[in-house]
């Protein structure tokens, strides 16, 4: 009984009424089957019915339907009523009258309150009613479409990899949604119908070896689930079931019921905010983009919650439609949003519409089209058709979809605009997320501090708490609100209340309920992957490099996660900010307070706790970054080294721990290698190490701090300390093979190689010497104007070694010419006046 209704409301689509939560509201609250029959009533007849996932109205249908003597229906209830005689209760007259399937439920509570809770059948009676009630249950069991569709426990692993333990038969459509990570963001039971969806009244474990069903309790703080099979019980939070069941009062953006006439254009625009405070190159890009007509026919606004999008849109749109020439004949504007933020915390309020539906008949409204009596009339077809254009007396329309992410089906209602939008009309989408950006994205970010300043003074105005802020708080508070124009209106709202002047994230901290409205839709629809890392970050109080993340997070000690994938959910959900340094294009991320402060409450819960603290015990070391203030990567990085060098040499940490973040960064940062090559030299004297590492930098892109001739000059060193001549000669002929060497430099390298092929040890033929050290030979002709007598000797000698005399012996003259006394010349030249 508790299965067929549980998978019911689970099938429930979300709507206007929140009847789904009305349901689930009831139903936590339940102390007795009662309440179970009342909530499958609604269902199947009830105003619940229409909302029912169209797959699961057909097991609605089975149950409400008259149905004959030989229905499986009727056979049920009559082995449920054989089995009432048996304990001496009276079972229902079946005879020839049809009867409804949803009866058996009733029936089957008359059973349960009469035996168990307020009977004593006796062991014999109970023996004879069980092989009756057996049958009657297997025919629901085998009959019912419910238990058709594939039940499973979808576990999702932080890879992004589904783990599924089927419940029923294994279909080949379970097997697709293995393949899909974005199927469920949450453990738990779910059901396959029209959609994958979630049975929230129902828990199990990922082997499918226990379940536990509602078993009323409902406290302050928590409710009951029970094990029908074990006896064991769980405790799940009652605070996502203590909001009010009753009709929500309407949104302060709601728009009006009916058009009215603004300046010539027909609008059921809501007033704009008062005492709105101006974003000028906000409102500017805006409106820019709703006076073209003839591109960006979709244009969203994305930004976190509170941030300003609806406001700011409400004050464009009512000066594009007071402006002399508003390109719009007609602006419709279209309200899902569920919660109110007012200075005095967040409020629930009921969305004017949330379904494509729900926007075609509201605007079927606003229109009044003179056949919307007719039989036959679709709003749908009709708000499609005004969409594409296809309407005779009616310019350019705007329509306006604010808080989009509400909508019952974000995707659904996206691709639908998308595929109806045609110019000359346009939509304008206000969204927490950024999946669906349109054809155009502007993206509404903090105020700037002018913005925020003047934001300060007049709500604190309004609130007549201007005495209480002084300067100082003045400053913080627009610091750490990241210029957040709801935070900084919370904040002052506490001063109102009568909070002391404490500091701006203490008083933050306390506001749960704000917290929770703004990040919690947001992180609910979060990967695994990505709430691990957003954890992570709220963890660590400073801005960090995005590669720094990762190095900790990938440690072989975690499960391995796409981190970068995760980053890119979060930013795209307004949860961590991202900026890129100019050189390198690495991202440095900072969270801001409000949403480090919800996490922080998360992370008290969660279950990474433990590897997350591990975690942030390697971030430790890259140090904290000053505010106003983010040193280039480079710099971050040896920052970073140098405390992992002073952690090993005091034994506080051991190679085996950090090598794998370090050997990650050498992947990633070239610069890395070097660092690398110099903590295993100056701590564990390995040569061989630290040329491994140098050889991995010089494979890549040179820094700054390091130019590349440089490695190989340490390189050839390390070559030398074993005897091995001709990778050292090898070093040093690399190491002239950059641009912009200095002549003496180069010398001195011409030098050592001149010297190693003296070596009568060192055999390097012909061919070997052609391509090592012709490349030498020209950089050095290159600068002959730069040369010393000195200089031009040891190029000479390398002349000679490619056996190209004549080229020695005029190379020996233009020495001499410069220093007729210097001794190299002289004694290259006799050696030449040997050879013929």
């Amino acid at each position: 009984m508790k299965l067929v209704v549980s998978g019911l409301v689970a099938a429930l689509k979300d709507d206007r009424d929140r009847n789904k939560y009305r349901l689930e509201y009831q139903l936590v609250r339940a102390d007795g089957l009662g309440t179970w029959n009342y909530v499958l009533d609604d269902l199947i007849t009830g105003k619940s019915y229409p909302s029912v996932d169209h797959h699961a109205q057909k097991t609605c249908q089975e149950l409400s339907q008259r149905v004959s003597a030989g229905s499986w229906q009727a056979k049920s209830l009559f082995e449920l009523s054989k089995c009432l005689q048996t304990v001496k209760l009276d079972g229902i007259e079946l005879t020839e009258k049809k009867v409804q399937g949803h009866m058996w439920f009733k029936e089957f509570t008359r059973l349960r309150n009469g035996t168990r809770g307020h009977g004593a059948p006796t062991a014999s009676e109970q023996g004879r009613a069980c092989q009756s009630l057996s049958n009657s249950i297997n025919r629901i069991v085998s009959n019912i479409s419910l238990f058709s569709h594939p039940w499973m426990y979808l576990t999702q692993t932080l890879s992004g990899k589904l783990r599924i333990t089927p419940w029923n038969e294994r279909s080949e459509l379970i097997g697709e949604l293995s393949q899909d990570s974005s199927t469920a963001t949450d453990n738990g039971v779910y059901i396959l119908l029209d959609c994958i969806c979630k049975v929230t009244l129902l828990e199990s474990n990922p082997e499918g070896s226990d379940f536990w069903l509602l078993n009323g309790g409902f406290g302050e703080n928590k409710y009951e689930m029970i094990s029908h099979l074990s006896n064991d019980r769980l405790y799940k939070s009652s605070k996502p079931y203590m909001r009010p069941v009753e009709v929500l009062p309407p949104s302060e953006t709601e728009g009006m019921g009916e058009l009215d006439v603004k300046n010539q254009t027909h609008t059921n625009i809501p007033e704009p905010t008062l005492n709105y405070i101006s974003r000028l190159s906000l409102e500017q890009e805006i409106e820019r983009e709703l006076r073209n007509l003839e591109r960006h026919f979709i244009v969203t606004l994305t930004g976190s919650g509170g941030i300003g999008k609806t406001s700011t849109a409400l004050q464009v749109i009512s000066n594009l439609i007071e402006s002399c020439n508003c390109p719009y004949e007609v602006v419709i504007w279209f309200s899902a949003r569920d919660i109110d933020l007012l200075i005095s915390g967040p409020k629930a309020v009921k969305p004017k519409g949330l379904s494509i539906d729900d926007f075609a008949l509201e605007f079927t409204n606003l229109i009044g089209p003179r056949d919307i009596t007719k039989k036959g009339f679709k709003p749908r077809e009709f708000l499609a058709k005004h969409l594409t254009g296809d309407t005779e007396g009616i310019g350019p329309i705007l329509f306006v979809f604010d808080n989009f992410e509400t909508t019952t089906s974000p995707a659904e209602v996206f691709n639908w605009l998308d595929e109806f939008t045609r110019s000359p009309n346009k939509v304008l989408i206000t969204s927490r997320h950024r999946e669906f950006t349109g054809d155009r994205e502007v993206r509404v970010s903090g105020m700037t501090r002018s913005e925020a300043e003047k934001l300060v003074t007049q709500t604190a105005k309004e609130a007549e708490v201007e005495a209480k802020l002084s300067k100082g708080y003045r400053e913080e508070l627009i610091s750490q609100s990241n210029g957040h124009p709801y935070v900084i209106k919370l904040m002052i709202g506490e001063l109102v209340r009568g909070s002391s002047q404490g500091r701006p994230e203490r008083i933050m901290a306390a506001q749960e309920e704000v917290l929770l409205s703004l990040f919690d839709r947001s992180y609910e629809r979060l990967s695994l992957a990505a709430k691990r890392v957003f954890l992570t970050l709220c963890r660590w109080n400073s801005s960090v490099p995005a590669i720094a993340v990762e190095a900790v997070i990938l440690r072989p000690v975690n499960e391995w996660i796409d981190v970068q994938g995760a980053i890119s959910e979060l930013v795209q959900r307004f949860l961590v900010y991202q900026t890129y340094e100019t050189e390198t294009d690495e991202a440095e991320l900072s969270i801001p307070l409000a949403a480090r402060l919800y996490g922080t409450r998360k992370l008290d819960v969660s279950e990474w706790q433990a590897s997350i603290e591990a975690d942030v015990s390697f971030l430790h070391l890259w140090g904290a970054r000053k505010r106003g203030y983010t040193p280039e990567l480079g710099s971050r990085i040896e920052g970073f080294f140098n405390n992992v060098a002073k952690e090993l040499a005091n034994n506080r940490l051991s190679l085996k721990e950090v090598q794998p973040i370090l050997e990650f960064l050498t992947t990633r940062v070239p610069y890395a290698s070097v660092l690398m090559a110099r903590l295993v030299s100056e701590l564990y004297n390995d040569s061989t190490q630290e040329e491994k590492y140098l050889m991995k930098y010089v494979e890549g892109s040179e820094h700054p701090k390091m130019p590349a001739r440089y490695a190989w000059k340490r390189i050839a060193n390390i070559r030398m300390s074993r005897d091995d001549y001709k990778g050292e000669l090898h070093a040093h002929v690399q190491s002239c093979r950059y641009s912009k060497v200095p002549p003496p430099e180069l010398s001195n390298t011409a030098n050592k190689i001149n010297n190693i092929l003296s070596f009568d040890s060192v055999k390097v033929s012909r061919e070997e010497k052609q391509f090592l050290i012709k490349g030498v030979v020209d950089a050095l002709l290159e600068i002959e104007d730069e040369l010393n007598s000195t200089d031009f000797s040891r190029l000479a000698w390398l002349q000679l070694h490619l056996d190209e005399k004549n080229a020695a012996r005029q190379t020996v003259a233009k020495g001499l010419k410069l220093d007729p006394d210097n001794q190299h010349c002289i004694g290259l030249k006799q050696r030449l006046s040997d050879f013929h």
